[in-house]
């Protein structure tokens, strides 16, 4: 019989110490139904089921760039291919920005290092852009910085990386979504992690006529030297949000980066 402990951690799907546990529980099995004689079959079938639970979270990991986090075990995983995708399109955008042609459309190449994975059974990595999603929706990526520095300085006292990490994934800006949005700010926090990594957290409900109403919660950080962006952002819908807020929340502060 083999079963995994719900105090171990998958790690990108699979387990480890699998059968030490088993096999140490079996032992203590052996001495509890020693003692107990005819009712150590309900008792020994009682322990056996319980060390057999799914266990609580996946851990997910960019190894290469010392990337960590974790989702509920039964979040499922998009496929790596249209993860992909969706990373070349965002390439090809930020080349636009800098008049540079955008990547072909026949390209194969994956930019970056990213990870999506989603709470509903089907998993789409479409939902990227959905608003009003029924189940929560993750995504995590670590992309280079080059080339950021080099656009024109903001305002005295805001740095580029402070004012890029504010609104990467959406702007904090209940002006950057036309007349008909409705944006209500929940949180807006500087974040620093060991190492001299920095960045924010941010958390806010849009409401987009024809879109729909999202809770979005997006960790973004950078490293010392700016070379490196690291993004976790999970979005639903503010009814999931406010349904599965604890998973949520285990998920974005689970978010570690160790220095390199």
């Amino acid at each position: 019989m083999a079963c995994t402990n719900p105090g171990l951690p998958v790690i990108l799907g699979t387990t480890r110490g699998v059968d030490v546990e088993v096999l140490g529980l079996a032992s203590k099995a052996r001495g509890i139904r020693t003692v107990l004689r005819g009712g150590s079959a309900l008792l020994l079938g009682g322990l056996l089921v319980s060390s057999c639970a799914a266990p609580q979270y996946r851990y997910i990991a960019d190894s290469g760039d010392k990337t960590y986090f974790k989702v509920p075990y039964d979040w499922k995983q998009a496929a790596p291919a249209d993860v992909c995708a969706l990373l070349r399109e965002q390439l090809s955008t930020i080349l636009t920005q800098f008049s540079v042609a955008p990547v072909p459309a026949n390209s194969k190449i994956c930019p970056w290092w990213a990870a999506v994975y989603e709470a509903n059974g089907k998993p789409a990595v479409a939902h990227y852009y959905a608003g009003g999603l029924t189940e929560p929706y993750a995504f995590a990526e670590v992309l280079p910085f080059e080339g950021v520095t080099a656009t024109a300085r903001p305002p005295t006292g805001v740095t580029v990386s402070d004012q890029l990490l504010d609104n990467w994934v959406l702007p904090y800006d209940k002006t950057a979504y036309g007349n008909g949005a409705k944006f209500k700010g929940l949180l807006q926090r500087p974040m620093s992690v060991g190492g001299g990594f920095h960045g924010v957290r941010e958390i806010f409900n849009i409401a987009i006529p024809g879109v729909g109403n999202s809770t979005y919660d997006i960790v973004t950080l950078t490293d010392p030297g700016e070379q490196l962006l690291y993004v976790l952002a999970v979005h639903c819908s503010a009814t999931c949000y406010d349904r599965d807020r604890t998973a949520i929340e285990a998920v974005m502060s689970s978010f570690t980066i160790r220095s390199h």
